[in-house]
């Protein structure tokens, strides 16, 4: 009974796990058991700097370094002057934004009392220069490290890095880069931080691109000489390029940050916003604290109409703003504030119907997925001498859904002088089910303003005729297969057009139209050919010196109409604040009005519009647009459209 009394005393004791066998475990590399087996040693001795020192290192090895604080702590306080812990403390406080200032102490208490040991104190110059007040001083501590360790390559780039943040010490910071690359002139590290310094300004981007192309030559697959690289196409117009380099980079690392990113903001210029958003969300998850990140994130929701997600990813960005982050952030504030708009119209149809047309719109936010818009038109209309006026009032909802599936809603009303008043409405949806194909629903009410009859109604026998409308439906198919950049679309109409004291008149249409575009940007050039074939029950044109009947309604309705044409679109962002489009076509039209046994009278046909965008202030922007039609060969017209637009 005593001996087993004495063996049960000495089992813990036999049991316990010493230093040594904690290091053994640890160097065999068993690190979760060497970390409980270094716990158990500072259950019995709380003060034990040997184990206190080794499992901070073995936790920050694992990625923990969260856990590693409290053991630091511990060995800084029984250790005031352990310079290496001091240190290691500093630099993991420093990621805890709450309490940078204790990391920034630490850290200069490792550098001074370390007999300014090149890494600690590279260490507390970096963390320094996070904040803008401190960024002299950072550059005051860093410049003596490169004086007496001219081979710290570490210290050298973080210098120059700094320097070249304020144009004003740039060319101090090419100088520093270029000095580092004198002593070792294949510095991967010195020539692509170098290069991206000089990425910066268009003029010295040959250069950059050279010393990407040096590290490349040696290291082929280094990813930030890659991703740089394919930065410098992506701003010369060669986005294909650069978005290949992108793959190949992501092909091997997946969640590379810079790589998604890079995508997502050539995504973002071709108007691929959900694709872009897809991307950018990964690279914020892979760097949640950058910056640039998250300006690419909000670039992409604000391209989906998703203002309040864009303002929440941009709310993160602190620090000196730059002009993206001030452009996208007024972007925010006009997705989701509210305008005023004022504008004029003209029309000149060749003496048949012109008109003279003011609008003003006042639009809102309703909720974070849907803008409502309220509209009053004012229009002075000239038929041949025979004048009149019009008044619309109506309103329109945008609801984006989802990111897949957005609608429209409208509903007004057109009011003349001594005639019954109209309503016109209508809704549409567009859905996405894959990124390359669009699927689109419509129906439209909408007055059909072509003559004095077909849009204010004219008197006949006492009896008023006219004030016609198109009740019409529409589905479409859009596919775009954006590797190949072509374009294919599909579209048919059907419905019937109404009027007082007039039969229904119905149309139906099939539209289809292929396309390629030929530059991605800058400017945007695309080229197609369409056809367009219409059929109407019977022609409701009036006809000179013929009465009004109940299948007149003074609108162009041929039995049969086909179009050919070629088509050519452009457009040119200029700068953020201006912007340009056009599109013209050319082609041939068939028309049958009378003899339905064959199409006749082929004619040439026309078109052409264009627009111009101008952002003048924060809260003011002008449009500008014109049209010119010359198909269905009944008319010729001229469209002049200009409007302001205020934010508040």
């Amino acid at each position: 009974a005593l001996l087993a009394l004495l063996l049960t005393a000495a089992s813990p004791a036999q049991t316990a796990p010493s230093l040594d066998q904690a290091a053994a475990t640890a160097e065999a590399g068993r690190g979760g058991e060497a970390i409980r087996m270094y716990r158990d040693i500072l259950q019995r001795e709380p003060e034990n700097v040997v184990a206190l020192g080794a499992i901070s290192d073995l936790l920050q090895a694992k990625g923990n370094w969260r856990e590693a604080i409290p053991y630091l702590d511990r060995l800084v306080t029984i250790r005031p002057h352990d310079t290496a812990a001091l240190y290691q403390l500093g630099r993991i406080r420093s990621w805890q934004q709450e309490n940078r200032a204790l990391a920034l102490d630490l850290l200069h208490r490792a550098c001074e009392e370390s007999g300014h040991n090149a890494e600690y104190c590279t260490a507390y110059g970096d963390v320094l220069s996070w904040r803008h007040e401190t960024r002299d001083e950072a550059v005051q501590q860093l410049q003596p490290v490169v004086n007496a360790h001219p081979e710290n390559v570490t210290a050298r780039v973080k210098l120059a890095q700094i320097l070249s943040w304020d144009t004003a010490t740039r060319p101090q910071a090419m100088q520093t880069f270029d000095d580092g690359l004198q002593l070792d002139p294949q510095n991967k590290e010195l020539l692509m931080a170098s290069a991206e310094v000089l990425s910066w300004n268009r003029a010295t981007r040959a250069e950059a691109m050279a010393r990407y192309d040096r590290v490349l030559e040696r290291y082929p697959e280094e990813p930030r000489a890659l991703t740089g690289k394919a930065q410098l196409l992506s701003w010369q117009d060669r986005s294909q390029e650069a978005l290949e380099i992108y793959r190949r980079v992501l092909a091997k690392d997946p969640s590379n940050a810079a790589a998604l990113q890079g995508t997502a903001d050539i995504l973002t210029w071709k108007g691929r916003y959900k694709e872009a958003r897809v991307l950018a969300q990964q690279a914020h998850a892979a760097e949640p604290s950058s910056e640039a990140i998250a300006l690419t994130l909000a670039r992409a929701d604000i391209g989906m109409k998703k203002y309040a997600e864009a303002r929440s990813a941009i709310g993160q960005i602190s620090g000196t703003p730059s002009p993206e982050y001030d452009q996208a952030r007024q972007e925010i504030r006009r997705g989701l504030g509210t305008y005023i708009e004022s504008g004029f119209s003209m029309r000149a149809e060749q003496g048949e119907l012109d008109f003279y047309r003011f609008g003003t719109a006042l639009s809102t936010q309703a909720g974070p997925a849907n803008r409502i818009t309220f509209l009053y038109q004012p229009t002075l209309w000239d038929a041949r001498e025979r004048r009149f006026n019009s008044s619309y009032f109506g309103s329109n909802l945008d609801s984006e859904i989802n990111d897949s599936l957005s609608m429209h809603f409208r509903i007004g009303a057109d009011v003349y002088n001594n005639v019954p008043v109209n309503l016109n409405g209508g809704a549409s949806a567009r859905y996405r089910p894959l990124e390359s194909i669009t699927l689109k629903f419509a129906f439209d009410r909408e007055p059909v303003e072509e003559s004095l009859l077909s849009t204010r109604g004219d008197t006949a026998a006492g009896a008023l005729f006219g004030q016609v409308r198109s009740n019409l439906g529409s589905l479409g198919f859009s596919y775009e297969n954006a590797a190949h950049k072509y374009d294919f679309s599909l579209g048919y109409i059907d419905g019937v057009y109404t009027g007082r004291a007039l039969e229904s008149n119905r149309r139906y249409s099939l539209q289809g139209q292929i396309g390629k575009s030929i530059r991605d940007q800058r400017p945007y050039l695309r080229i197609a050919y369409g056809i367009d074939y219409t059929s109407f029950d019977h022609n409701a044109e009036l006809q000179t010196n013929q009465p009004i009947s109940s299948l007149t309604g003074g609108y162009f309705s041929p039995a049969r109409f086909l179009l050919n044409q070629a088509i050519m679109s452009a457009s040119h962002r200029f700068s953020d604040k201006l912007q340009w489009n056009a599109s013209g076509t050319l082609g041939a039209q068939s028309v049958e009005t009378g003899d339905p046994s064959r199409l006749t009278d082929t004619q040439f046909a026309a078109s052409f519009g264009t627009n111009v965008y101008w952002r003048v202030a924060s809260t003011e922007e002008l449009r500008f647009g014109y049209e010119y039609l010359n198909v269905y060969n009944a008319f010729q017209r001229n469209l002049f459209r200009f409007s302001w637009r205020h934010y508040f």
